[in-house]
Order: structure tokens, then sequence, then C-alpha cells
């Protein structure tokens, strides 16, 4: 933001929970799905630093958000849209958010 250094001569990377804040970007949800986005961010942009290119500012689009919990073999619940404590919809209840959690495990997993 205005005002603020770089650190590390902008070669030093902070990601996930670590990464407290972000202008223009809080809260971020405290689970994974924001930390891996920053991991492969700046993977981009240390390709970015190395072909003396501008770096890019990070971006977190509003419904990503999602967090599936498994409440038993046959029960579940997805909730969106949850930045802050108590916000967010459910989108989705029952057997089929077991399902979904494990697609959204198996996709992300098999990234790597």
């Amino acid at each position: 933001g205005e005002g603020s250094q770089l650190f590390g001569s902008g070669k030093v990377f902070a990601v996930g929970n670590c990464a407290a804040s972000i202008p223009g970007l809080d809260p971020l949800p405290k689970n994974s799905f924001p930390a891996e986005e920053m991991a492969a961010h700046v993977a981009r942009n240390i390709r970015r630093l190395e072909k003396s290119q501008p770096l890019k500012a990070f971006y977190w689009p509003w419904l990503a958000s999602v967090s599936a919990t498994s409440l038993g073999p046959r029960d579940g619940v997805l909730v969106m849209n949850n930045r802050l404590a108590g916000s967010g919809f459910v989108a989705l209840r029952g057997r089929l958010v077991n399902w979904v959690k494990e697609f959204i495990r198996w996709s992300k997993v098999d990234e790597c």
C-alpha cells in the first residue's frame, strides 16, 4: 500500500496464514485454499522476477471462500463466501457434500 516498503528488495514472499493482512483482500478465509493459491501466485511472480518483469498483485475472488465439512459418512455441509466469522451461506447439505469434498481433495492432490 501507500507508504509501505518491500522487504528484502521484494524477493521475500509470505503465503498462507503468515500473510496476516493483504490490503483490499482482508479478511481471507483461514483454510488451505487461499494458501494454495498464494503459493502458485508466488511461483509465477518468482518466474516474473527472473525475467525482470513486474510482479502481479494477488487476487482472491469473493466466491472462492468455500468450506466443505463431512458430518459422518452420509452427511455434510458446504458453506460458501465465509470470509468473516458467521458469514457465508449454506450452498449444499447431505451426502453429496462428501462427494464434493472428495472431488476437491482429489483435484488438489492431482495438481501436485
